[in-house]
């Protein structure tokens, strides 16, 4: 349940087939550019209701997700 990708342009997330009661974490890296947006669906909630948009050249964002069978419950770690 842990995925990685690699920001190499702006990003647009499509989560599906979530699990009720999964924990899903997604690891992106932000190419030599850096500054890489990240688009997301409806159905992610975020704590504090702030959405993560990309972190800077080089750096590393962790994403935490909770599904519940109609929201994934969302945290982020930035600039790693």
């Amino acid at each position: 349940n842990v995925q990685e990708v690699g920001a190499s342009g702006n990003l647009s997330f499509t989560l599906t087939n979530g699990r009720p009661g999964g924990r899903y974490i997604l690891k992106i890296m932000q190419d030599d550019a850096g500054s890489r947006t990240y688009s997301w669906p409806d159905s992610v909630a975020w704590s504090s209701g702030t959405k993560p948009t990309g972190s800077g050249s080089g750096k590393i964002d962790v994403i935490t997700m909770i599904y519940d069978g109609s929201s994934f419950y969302s945290a982020s770690v930035l600039n790693f």
